[in-house]
């Protein structure tokens, strides 16, 4: 092989070991910003979710503990096991309460037994045994403290607070605040400008026999969709144990963010929310950045080719 031959070989070789170079650090750029929106969408959907949920149910929390003490009447009532004293003096504040938020359901209250004394929301049903479907009660009952968390009942999932309820010192019952789940969703797409939506064990979910909600299986866990819900297209493939997950819905590329957040009043995981953030336009400004990068390699690299055969060509053959 010639001299100029060789070198002609020597320089494409750097030149494509250069290009590369750049070609590869351009697509790690790309990759690691999308990896970064992705962990920002993550960090700020568990921030925002704490802070909702302060927010909303936080006052609730207060209001149930100074129950008691703002309304003996109330008290003396449901001591005496007197139901229609007790929903009659309760009514006002009941209404008063679902007023003021609609997403605030039930007020029941309970014996210590797990027995229904009463359901403001439905006085007519009462007597039924509610201990052995809602561990909330017993721990309360046995704990003689307040419980707060997200449960799944006959009519849905909701955020329940349960309050014991003392009278002479002995403990006679307690007292709940249901809030539908729901307020959370409708929360977070509000303030994440992004769809979202609950899901549940679906063995939880089958609890809520008396809902009339739409929802989707997938393996253990169970999406609750809402009307036109995005959620509705996912493919059947999905994971809801993996974390983030690329799919494609209507053309679009999208990051299904899973945050198994939901939990009862021990801690325990029952569901969580899903998330879906559109990664469309940066996939696709990636892709054109690397053709660009592609297309600009090739022109630079026949430059190099055409200035080294003619300009290098012309010195080293008179040498030669």
């Amino acid at each position: 092989m010639s001299v100029k031959n060789r070198t002609m070989l020597f320089v494409i070789i750097i030149f494509m070991l250069l290009s590369g170079v750049y070609y590869y650090l351009g697509y790690r750029q790309a990759q690691d910003s999308l990896q970064a929106k992705s962990t920002c969408m993550e960090a700020v959907t568990d921030k925002v979710f704490q802070s909702v949920v302060q927010d909303l149910f936080g006052p609730y929390e207060k209001r149930i503990r100074t129950f008691a003490h703002a309304h003996p009447e109330i008290l003396e009532a449901f001591a005496k096991r007197d139901r229609e004293l007790l929903y009659k003096r309760t009514l006002p504040i009941y209404t008063a309460l679902k007023d003021e938020n609609a997403f605030f359901q039930t007020l029941p209250f309970t014996l210590p037994d797990g027995i229904n004394f009463l359901r403001m929301h439905d006085p007519s049903m009462h007597g039924d045994s509610q201990g052995q479907f809602r561990p909330i009660l017993k721990a309360v009952a046995e704990a003689g403290q307040h419980f707060s968390g997200f449960e799944v009942g006959r009519h849905g999932s909701f955020y329940r607070i349960t309050q014991p309820i003392f009278h002479e010192g002995n403990f006679i019952g307690t007292i709940e605040f249901g809030l539908l789940s729901r307020q959370i969703t409708d929360t977070l797409r509000e303030r994440l400008a992004k769809p979202v939506a609950e899901y549940y064990l679906t063995e939880e979910w089958k609890k809520a026999d008396q809902q009339g909600e739409q929802n989707k299986v997938y393996g253990n866990y169970t999406i609750l969709l809402e009307k036109d819900s995005p959620f509705s297209q996912l493919p059947p493939n999905i994971s809801l144990t993996t974390m983030h997950q690329e799919i494609r819905l209507n053309g679009r590329i999208y990051i299904l963010h899973t945050h198994p957040i939901l939990k009862d009043y021990d801690g325990r995981v029952v569901g969580g929310i899903v998330a879906l953030q559109d990664i469309s336009d940066e996939l696709e400004q990636r892709k054109n950045y690397l053709i660009h990068s592609l297309l600009q390699t090739g022109l630079l690299l026949s430059m190099a080719l055409a200035v080294l055969f003619v300009g290098f060509g012309r010195l080293v053959d008179p040498l030669e």
